[in-house]
């Protein structure tokens, strides 16, 4: 009798249901972002920016800045994208880093957690430190989003600013939703201040 070795293959993550009316609405993020894509991008010297793919999981961006009125130099940029699949579109993990020859850093990482789920966090060292930072959690349903994001968060200075948003569909046509958000400093009198936004 030999043996018999069975490959198991982790199944693909379930889909998210399709046909659903009126379907899920995006972020509070996105409401106006096709409108702000058609703003002229004004910008004075030039700019040079070289693609390199390396595999189909990573690719490699190089970026010279001739400029004035903006900070020129060289950026590397580099792209990993995993193939965990969430509908047609979308697979993570999602890693983005840009370096820059004075030690600057930018880094973002998207993920998801089965397929409701997705939390995203950004973070910017500047001289080897922490200068900003946020962290998103956000719910994906059928008919609505429900996002949680934290700016900048200091526990010991009690200070940061946090974020809630909720977007409910009510037609395939039709969203409404809500922006809360409260900040604490200690440069703002009273120690915080907080903002309510509603959506339509």
């Amino acid at each position: 009798m030999g043996i018999v070795q069975a490959k198991h293959k982790t199944p693909p993550c379930v889909h998210c249901p399709e046909g659903y009316v009126p379907g899920n609405p995006g972020t509070f993020e996105e409401l106006h972002k096709k409108v702000k894509n058609l703003y002229p991008q004004i910008f004075e010297g030039a700019k040079l920016s070289v693609k390199k793919c390396a595999t189909e999981k990573f690719h490699a961006v190089h970026t010279l800045t001739l400029s004035s009125m903006t900070p020129s130099g060289y950026k590397l940029g580099a792209c990993y994208t995993g193939m965990k699949k969430v509908g047609r579109l979308e697979r993570y993990p999602v890693i983005i880093g840009e370096f820059m020859p004075n030690g600057n850093v930018a880094m973002t990482l998207v993920h998801t957690v089965g397929c409701r789920l997705r939390v995203k966090h950004v973070c910017q060292m500047v001289k080897g430190k922490c200068e900003s930072s946020s962290s998103t959690a956000e719910y994906r349903s059928d008919e609505a989003t429900l996002s949680l994001t934290l700016d900048n968060p200091d526990f010991i200075k009690k200070t940061g600013t946090f974020v809630v948003h909720y977007l409910q569909a009510l037609s395939n046509r039709l969203t409404a939703g809500a922006e809360f958000a409260t900040h604490r400093s200690q440069l703002i009198p009273g120690g915080q201040e907080s903002m309510i936004a509603v959506a339509l």
